[in-house]
């Protein structure tokens, strides 16, 4: 099961942080990925690495960049 959040072109920093945030918190979700890109005044950085690594589908959040680096990823991303 998949949940979609269809976010407006005019969605503030804050709305979609504190969205990652519910989801974080939200024990029901497995997993969190962002489509990227973002609009151009949202920045993705703060984003991604807000999502909890264990839900960090992507393997975008630099600590699971590094367990991939170190071939020890907490989840393989699919590309």
């Amino acid at each position: 099961l998949s949940t979609q959040h269809r976010l407006s072109a005019d969605t503030t920093q804050q709305e979609l942080e504190a969205l990652v945030d519910q989801l974080n918190d939200d024990t029901s979700i497995d997993g969190i990925l962002v489509q990227l890109p973002l609009p151009a005044h949202l920045d993705s950085r703060p984003i991604l690495e807000r999502i909890r690594t264990d839900k960090d589908v992507d393997g975008f959040h630099p600590y699971n960049l590094g367990r991939l680096a170190q071939r020890l990823p907490v989840m393989r991303p699919c590309t």
